[in-house]
């Protein structure tokens, strides 16, 4: 079976120096852990697909139903800057991609270049170097805000953590709202449900605890996701508003507004079912 993941090849191309200090016998470990082989078997039989009919394909393998509010928002607003919640790291991924191309017909989506290595994705990502964040995408990140195609983003960047007993987001970057000021779009703040097991929020308190930088919970990423089995994921579409008719002084000031609206939807959603 070809691979379309590549973890050895992955780390190797954008991580060197890290790879060949790694132990022999680690990659054996993350790809368990990371579970390619599995992840490689569905994309292989879903190969062919767009990237809409890919990400329904991988919701309905894992059982999981999508119900939406406010997606006429989205059909009369297609040159949009949607700005999402990052709560699991892959879940929301999936059910945006699928519910953005199916209302608007479009989408472009600035996150981690790995993700191009998707084929039926690749169209629609926008590459962005995780260690020069929006500035390594260059041109490409402000082409997707200046075209007519929905552009999807994760303003935080970073998938939530616990802190006392609530979810929240990390702060969102302001990038977003700069550029869609600039290109004249409006921004749709949008809510989805979901959270990662316990065993995710208690490594990264473990390893805040004992000052270990190296982000460990991420490599559990794709075993979540297989966690989410069964679920409901509900998304919540708020209506969308100009970025210049604000009245707060900075981009900074309006992107923190957008964060703390969308964590309060989590409060205040009424979820009808799709048709």
């Amino acid at each position: 079976m070809a691979r379309i993941f590549d973890l050895q090849r992955l780390f190797s191309e954008r991580a060197p120096a890290l790879t060949r200090r790694l132990p022999p016998g680690s990659f054996q470990v993350l790809r368990a852990l990371l579970h390619e082989r599995r992840i490689n078997r569905a994309l292989s039989q879903l190969h062919g697909r767009d990237a809409a009919t890919l990400s329904e394909g991988v919701l309905r393998r894992l059982g999981i139903r999508v119900e939406v509010e406010g997606l006429e928002h989205l059909r009369r607003n297609p040159r949009v800057v949607v700005a999402a919640n990052h709560p699991t790291g892959g879940v929301e991924g999936f059910v945006l991609i699928a519910t953005l191309l199916r209302a608007t017909g479009s989408l472009k989506l600035p996150a981690n270049e790995v993700l191009a290595e998707v084929p039926a994705l690749r169209p629609h990502v926008v590459a962005i170097d995780r260690y020069r964040g929006n500035a390594g995408a260059g041109g490409p990140f402000a082409e997707a805000f200046e075209g007519d195609e929905t552009v999807l983003v994760f303003p935080a960047g970073k998938t939530a953590r616990m802190r006392g007993k609530r979810l929240r987001e990390y702060p969102w970057l302001k990038s977003f709202v700069t550029y869609a000021r600039r290109s004249n779009r409006q921004i749709c703040p949008v809510w989805v449900s979901g959270r990662n097991t316990h065993r995710f929020y208690a490594i990264h308190k473990v390893r805040r605890l004992l000052g270990v930088k190296l982000n460990l919970e991420m490599f559990l990423l794709p075993d979540e996701l297989f966690h989410r089995r069964g679920e409901c994921v509900q998304v919540r579409v708020g209506p969308p508003r100009q970025p210049t008719s604000h009245n707060l002084r900075t981009d900074a000031e309006y992107a923190e507004a957008l964060r703390q609206e969308v964590e309060a939807m989590a409060e205040h959603s009424r979820i009808q079912p799709t048709t």
